[in-house]
C-alpha cells in the first residue's frame, strides 16, 4: 500500500505483499488489537448526482486500537478501495492518490481513542444510473483498520438531486420543511482556563428539520459578563467578541435530515479575570436555524499577562464535562449521547409492498424532504424497479418516485403501519400476524447482493421492545440482565461490527435477535417495563462496550469465544459453571450468557440483573451509553 510517488511495479508489489501479510482474519488478530476503528459519522449514504459531477465526502472514525494513525511514515494510514482489493474505483477523481487510493488521513497523528477524519472527493460516472464502491482504512504494509470499512453509493441522473413526481404536490408543505438543529452534545459544560487561552470544543447536532444542510458554521456571539475579577464590580457588565468570521465552516458533504454533523473549534478565553457566558450559533447555509444556539460557563482564573508564581502553577484549560464518566477518550468527545436509531433489515421481497397506516405518515423523498401527506388508515404502495433504478410510493392516485430510497415516516413514534401481505404467524397462535411495526418504513436495494429488503428505521429502545428473546411470564430480574445483553449485543454490532454494511440496515430481523415489531411488543408488557427500568445500559470492559452473546440452554458450562467462533478470545467470556443446565443438552453456540441458568438463578437465588450479568460477563461493569 505504497504511495503513488513509487513505480508502479512497486505499487504492485506493496500490494500483494500486503495481500499476504492479512490472508487470515484469525493469525491477524495482533494487528487487530494494533488497528482497529469504530465508525463515528460521514456524509449521505447516497449520492444523486449529474454524471462527471464532483461532491466532497468525509467520514470519521474513532481509532479503537493500540497504535496511534500516523498521516507519515512507514505505517502511514489512508484509505484504499477494497473488493476486490486495489481496484480502480467508478468515482476516483484527479485529485486521489491513484484510482484506488483516494487519501491520507487529515490529522498529523490520531492517538487511540481518538476521532481521525478522512475527507476526499468523489466524481460521478458518465453513464446514468446507480453506482457503489467499497473502501476501508489501512495502515500501509501492516493491516487492514479493523471495523472501518464502508460503502459509497451514487445514483447517476440528468439532474442533481431531482425527484421525478407524478401528481404529487408541486412543492412541499413549507410548516415540514423548517431548518432546524437539536443540540446532541457539546464537549465541556463549563470552561476554567487562564485569560487570553485558546481552548478545543467540540459540539454535536442533529439536523431535526425537514430540510438538508449543505454548508454549516458556528458563529461567536455576544460574550455576557457575570462579574470581573480584581476587584472590580461590575455583575451587569457586558462585552462582545468579534463576529467579523466564523470559527468554524464546513462545506464538505450535505447533511440530511436525521444525520447528525460534529463541529470543532477554538474558543479565546477573554483577557481579564472573572466569569463569563460564551454565546454561540450554529450557521446553516449562513443563517441562523432554531435550536442552533448554545452556550458555556467560562472561568478566567488569571488575566492575561498578570505574574505567577512560578510557570508549573499557571492554570491550563479545564474542561468540566456533561457527565464525569462521559469522556471516551480524553477532553473533547462526551460519551454520553441520545438514543440512537437502529436500521432492521426485516426481509427480502421480489413484490410490491402494501402498507396499512395507524396514525399519519409522510413520504420523504431521498433527500428528506416530505412529498406526500399520508392520513391515518391510508393505503399506500412501497415498490422498486430494478430495471429503471427507481423507487415509487403510491397513495390515493399519486405517485412519487425517485432514485434513492422513499421513506414512509410517522409523525409520532406510537404510529403503526401494517405491511398488509405480509404473512408471519407463529406456530403456537395461527391468529396471530407479526406483520406491524413502528418507525420508518422503506425499501433498500442492495447493489452487491442484488436483493431488495424491507427496512425498518426506528429508536433503539423501541426495536427492543419488538424482539421475542425472553417470555414475558419470566423473572424479572432475569429479564432486565437479558435485555440488557440484547441492547449491548446490538449496539456493538451496529457501530462496531457493521457486518450489514453493504446492505445498508444495521441488524438482521432473524439472524442477530429475532425481531418481531410491535405485536411482539404489544404480548409482552412486562419485557417493555424491564426496558423501561434499564434504558440506555450495557455492558462494558474497561469502560468500553463489548460484544455480549447469548443462547437457550447449556450442558453445565459454557464455551470460550475461540471454541466456538475462533480467532482470539475475548477477556470477559469465560468459561463459567452453569449449575441449573447441569444434564442437560446444549441448545445454542453456548457463548455468554446461558438464558435458563440465568433465569434460575434469577428466580431461585434472587441474583440482581447486574449481579447475573458479571457473572456471565466476568470483569464487566454496567454504563449508561445514553438517556
Amino acid at each position: 500500500m505504497r504511495r503513488l510517488a513509487v513505480k508502479t511495479l512497486a505499487l504492485f508489489c506493496g500490494f500483494a505483499f500486503l495481500s499476504l501479510l492479512l490472508g487470515s482474519p484469525v493469525s491477524a488478530s495482533t494487528r487487530e488489537e494494533e488497528y482497529s476503528g469504530q465508525f463515528i459519522s460521514r456524509s449521505n449514504e447516497t449520492f444523486i448526482l449529474m454524471p462527471g459531477e464532483v461532491r466532497d465526502f468525509t467520514i470519521s472514525f474513532k481509532n479503537r486500537g493500540l497504535k496511534a494513525w500516523k498521516r507519515n511514515g512507514e505505517q502511514f494510514v489512508s484509505v484504499y478501495t477494497r473488493e476486490p482489493n486495489y481496484h480502480k474505483s467508478v468515482f476516483s477523481d484527479s485529485s486521489w492518490i491513484s484510482v484506488s487510493h483516494p487519501v491520507l488521513i487529515s490529522e498529523k497523528s490520531v492517538a487511540s481513542g481518538s476521532v481521525g477524519i478522512f475527507q476526499f472527493k468523489i466524481r460521478a460516472p458518465k453513464k446514468l444510473g446507480t453506482y457503489t464502491d467499497t473502501f476501508q482504512i489501512a495502515a500501509e504494509d501492516r493491516a487492514w483498520v479493523a471495523g472501518t470499512k464502508f460503502i459509497i453509493t451514487v445514483v447517476v441522473k440528468k439532474e442533481s438531486g431531482d425527484v421525478v413526481r407524478t401528481n404529487a404536490p408541486a412543492v412541499p408543505s413549507p410548516a415540514r420543511a423548517k431548518k432546524e438543529a437539536m443540540l446532541l452534545l457539546k464537549s465541556a459544560a463549563s470552561i476554567t482556563v487562564a485569560g487570553g487561552v485558546k481552548v478545543p470544543i467540540r459540539v454535536a447536532f442533529k439536523n431535526s428539520g425537514g430540510q438538508s444542510w449543505i454548508t454549516r458554521a458556528i458563529l461567536s456571539r455576544d460574550l455576557r459578563m457575570a462579574s470581573l475579577g480584581d476587584g472590580a464590580d461590575g455583575a451587569t457588565s457586558r462585552g462582545t467578541t468579534d463576529v467579523s468570521s466564523p470559527l468554524v465552516r464546513q462545506t464538505s458533504g450535505m447533511i440530511s435530515p436525521g444525520q447528525v454533523e460534529f463541529l470543532d473549534f477554538f474558543y479565546t478565553a477573554p483577557k481579564t479575570a472573572g466569569t463569563y457566558t460564551a454565546d454561540f450559533q450554529l450557521l446553516v447555509d449562513e443563517e441562523p436555524i432554531a435550536g442552533g444556539d448554545f452556550s458555556i460557563p467560562v472561568t478566567v482564573t488569571i488575566t492575561e499577562d498578570a505574574p505567577t508564581p512560578s510557570d508549573a502553577n499557571a492554570p491550563t484549560a479545564v474542561l468540566a464535562p456533561l457527565n464525569p464518566s462521559a469522556f471516551a477518550a480524553g477532553p473533547g468527545v462526551v460519551d454520553i449521547i441520545p438514543e440512537p436509531l437502529i436500521r432492521v433489515g426485516l426481509f427480502k421481497t421480489d413484490a410490491a409492498v402494501p402498507v396499512l397506516t395507524q396514525g399519519s405518515y409522510r413520504i420523504l423523498d431521498g433527500n428528506g424532504f416530505p412529498v406526500l401527506d399520508i392520513p391515518s388508515g391510508a393505503a399506500v404502495t412501497l415498490t422498486y424497479d430494478a430495471a429503471a433504478k427507481k423507487y415509487s410510493a403510491a397513495f390515493n392516485g399519486q405517485t412519487v418516485t425517485d432514485p434513492a430510497p422513499l421513506v414512509l415516516q410517522p409523525d409520532d413514534i406510537i404510529n403503526v403501519a401494517a405491511l398488509t401481505n405480509r404473512e408471519d404467524r407463529p406456530s403456537w397462535n395461527k391468529s396471530v400476524n407479526y406483520n406491524r411495526f413502528r418507525g420508518q418504513i422503506y425499501l433498500q436495494w442492495s447493489e452487491k447482493n442484488q436483493k431488495l429488503w424491507v427496512v425498518n428505521s426506528l429508536p433503539m429502545e423501541v426495536y427492543l421492545k419488538g424482539l421475542i428473546e425472553a417470555s414475558d411470564s419470566s423473572p424479572p430480574e432475569y429479564q432486565k440482565a437479558l435485555m440488557t445483553a440484547a441492547r449491548t449485543y446490538a449496539y456493538y454490532t451496529m457501530v462496531q461490527t457493521r457486518k450489514h454494511a453493504d446492505r445498508q440496515f444495521d441488524v438482521d430481523a432473524a439472524w442477530d435477535q429475532v425481531y418481531k415489531g410491535y405485536v411482539a411488543e404489544s404480548h409482552r408488557p412486562k419485557i417493555a417495563a424491564s426496558l423501561d427500568a434499564t434504558r440506555g445500559m450495557m455492558v462494558a470492559y474497561n469502560g468500553e462496550v463489548v460484544v455480549t452473546p447469548y443462547f437457550a440452554r447449556s450442558d453445565g458450562k459454557t464455551r470460550l469465544w475461540s471454541t466456538v467462533w475462533g480467532g482470539k478470545d475475548k477477556l470477559w467470556i469465560q468459561v463459567v459453571t452453569t449449575n441449573y443446565d447441569a444434564g442437560k443438552t446444549k441448545l445454542g453456540h453456548g457463548v455468554g450468557m446461558s438464558a435458563r441458568d440465568a433465569a434460575y438463578r434469577a428466580d431461585t437465588e434472587g441474583l440482581s440483573y447486574d449481579a447475573l450479568l458479571k457473572y456471565y460477563y466476568p470483569g464487566t461493569e454496567l454504563k449508561k451509553v445514553y438517556e
